[in-house]
């Protein structure tokens, strides 16, 4: 499958040269994987939680030797499936007095949403891998020892390395968020082409959901 053309305009807004086998791979070399994390409502939590949450996290922050963004997505909740479902049963409904009552639930959550709107949120995390330290300490070895490398066999070995090491980031990354006690998966290649197109196009995401 040719990602580029599945995510289109995406790839405009988006510095991407590509993605697959779940990573996304930037124009200026650097690698990207992301997770989806799950929330805690900190709200309902005691304070003795809320502290130890609050320096569980911090702890975790501060052992990682490269940075994080962290994303919160928020969407409005689409519940046109949900209307046209109370609808259906509304028709199949033989009693008067029932059927009444379901459309008038119907109206009342059909205006109550039209005018207080359900936003969902999700939370990403967004682990980086850049070429640019690697590449310096090649070319610093190279210049050292004198030791000739073919663009290609760099290249090869570059990604490679990249890779791996991108993969243990995410590792890292997985077993903190789960000291905190919250789950987290990687997304893999479709769920990050969706994930893109749900950024460039929202609104054509929220119509469809």
């Amino acid at each position: 499958m040719d990602n580029k053309n599945t995510l289109g305009s995406a790839f405009d807004l988006f510095p991407i040269k590509e993605i697959k086998n779940n990573i996304i791979f930037l124009n200026d070399g650097g690698l990207r994987k992301i997770l989806l994390v799950s929330g805690v409502n900190f709200e309902l939590k005691s304070e003795q939680d809320q502290n130890v949450l609050i320096y569980t996290f911090q702890d975790f922050l501060n052992s990682l030797k490269f940075p994080l963004q962290i994303i919160i997505h928020s969407r409005k909740l689409n519940i046109a499936s949900y209307l046209e479902n109370i609808r259906a049963v509304e028709n199949m409904e033989k009693n008067k007095l029932l059927q009444s009552i379901m459309k008038d639930y119907g109206n009342f959550v059909g205006d109550f949403v039209k005018n207080n709107p359900i936003m969902e949120k999700t939370f990403f995390v967004v682990v980086p891998y850049d070429s640019f330290s690697l590449s310096s300490a090649k070319a610093s070895l190279k210049t050292l020892f004198g030791k000739k490398i073919t663009a290609t066999e760099e290249s090869e070995n570059e990604h490679k390395e990249k890779v791996k090491n991108i993969g243990l980031r995410i590792d890292e990354v997985m077993a903190g968020l789960s000291r905190i006690g919250l789950r987290s998966v990687a997304l893999e290649t479709e769920e990050l082409i969706e994930l893109f197109e749900n950024f460039s196009h929202p609104k054509t995401i929220e119509n469809h959901s």
